[in-house]
């Protein structure tokens, strides 16, 4: 809560007592009621004592390192399907250079790993058989022979790894620098692509109905002036008829095309929003998941705008429009 709103809550407590929300295991339980003369503090931030080491960094039983930098760079190679930049894609490409250049050295490594496997084997045969009759010289190991290729290999391997670890590092630093520009193309691309995509529902509902009155007209012709002359026993209005589609499994009821157009309508102006959306709730507080005080200004806020979601996300939607009104 900001500094202005545990004013606002302080100066409510010396009028009368305050009331808090209630909340377990991220869920709301109500509010209570708080004495008069109750003093609200603001959450302490706890930092761990000095010889305490944050999970992260602790080294685990088996000796083995927990590297939480693997996940970083996981997220560093992420790029837009289809990427517009070809200064973004250069980076990629890069890497993609780079790991082909190492599944290679991986693929000499573990032949020269195995080779050294089956040379120690080689050597332990011929040193027990010079061992057993010793005729001649000791006969000279082959694994030696083999080691530093196999070390140069993979000092090899890892240095690709690091090259790889640079380009993603530089990746994110042009990323950072010119974010707004890439930000700007990337809503105005956002917006024509929106644009064509409610352009194209809009052609396919009117291609449909072109469609529907051709089927009908055929039927007409065929059956004319018998009683399969009328097209409704086909119930064009339904898609497919009203039978299943093996496009959506998992969907087992009866869609209509209008319908399906409007849900078409719907998703395009969901596209359109869904980042704003996003970031307007984030930047709220939500009282599911933070405990807030009801009685502060943020906190009648956050519990009306958690309900007004709640509305929203319970109320049906274009019952109208989809064709399920009365």
């Amino acid at each position: 809560m900001s500094k202005a709103g545990w004013d606002a809550v302080k100066a409510a407590e010396e009028a009368a007592g305050t009331r808090g929300v209630l909340v377990a295991g991220g869920r709301v339980l109500g509010s209570i009621p708080l004495p008069p003369g109750t003093r609200i503090e603001p959450p302490i931030k706890r930092e761990l004592p000095p010889d305490n080491v944050p999970f992260h960094r602790q080294e685990r039983a088996d000796g083995l390192a927990i590297d939480v930098s693997i996940a970083g760079y996981q997220r560093k190679r992420w790029s837009p399907r289809r990427n517009r930049w070809a200064d973004v894609g250069a980076f990629d490409e890069s890497v993609r250079q780079l790991e082909a250049k190492q599944t290679a050295v991986n693929s000499e490594l573990a032949a020269a790993q195995e080779q050294l496997l089956q040379a120690h084997e080689d050597d332990r045969a011929q040193l027990a058989t010079w061992v057993a009759e010793p005729h001649g010289d000791r006969p000279s190991p082959l694994a030696p022979g083999i080691e530093p290729r196999i070390a140069d290999l993979a000092a090899e391997r890892d240095a690709l790894t690091t090259a790889v670890e640079r380009v993603l590092d530089e990746k994110e630093r042009y990323v950072t620098k010119h974010r707004g520009r890439l930000t700007r193309e990337a809503e105005k691309a956002c917006a024509r692509a929106v644009e064509r995509l409610a352009q194209a529902i809009s052609a396919v509902e009117e291609a449909r109905a072109e469609a529907v009155d051709c089927v009908a007209a055929q039927r007409w012709a065929t059956e004319f002036p018998g009683e399969r002359a009328d097209a409704g026993s086909l119930r064009l209005e339904h898609m497919r008829g009203g039978r299943l589609t093996s496009a959506l499994p998992d969907f087992k009821g009866l869609a209509v095309s209008v319908q399906v157009i409007e849900w078409l309508r719907d998703d395009s102006r969901w596209l359109a929003t869904v980042l704003g959306d996003e970031q307007r709730q984030r930047d709220e507080l939500d009282p599911h998941h933070e405990a807030i005080w009801e009685s502060s200004p943020e906190g009648r806020k956050a519990i009306n705008l958690a309900n007004q979601r709640i509305a929203e996300q319970t109320a049906p939607r274009n019952v109208g429009k989809a064709g399920w009104g009365d």
